[in-house]
């Protein structure tokens, strides 16, 4: 006589299959890995791109050389001021922050 056991008594003796839970989020781990590497590859890939190529500049002495610029005359603020009322006529001037510095933008 041929008896049918259940599937756990079929199994040898300390073989467990894991449960349904830890599969799918094996399987979700490994979509969410495909998904990521390439974000991954590309951003330490940019990355260790930007310092070789600094360092690398840095050392071939590739530097912006900048010609000085013509001095501007200097604005008074009642200037600005009557510059901004003539060509914005609706316009109140309220607050003014003045520069704490003659050099120095405010």
């Amino acid at each position: 006589m041929n008896v049918a056991l259940p599937t756990a008594a079929r199994e040898p003796a300390g073989v467990l299959k894991p449960p349904r839970f830890h599969a799918t989020a094996k399987r979700w781990h490994f979509y969410a890995g495909l998904n990521v590497f390439p974000f991954l590859t590309m951003l330490t890939t940019t990355g260790a791109v930007m310092v070789f190529f600094t360092r690398f500049q840095i050392r071939l002495g590739l530097t912006v050389n900048l010609a000085p610029q013509a001095v501007c005359p200097l604005v008074s603020e009642q200037a600005k001021a009557k510059a901004v009322l003539t060509w914005l006529p609706h316009a109140t001037l309220t607050t003014h922050t003045a520069p704490l510095m003659p050099d120095v933008a405010s």
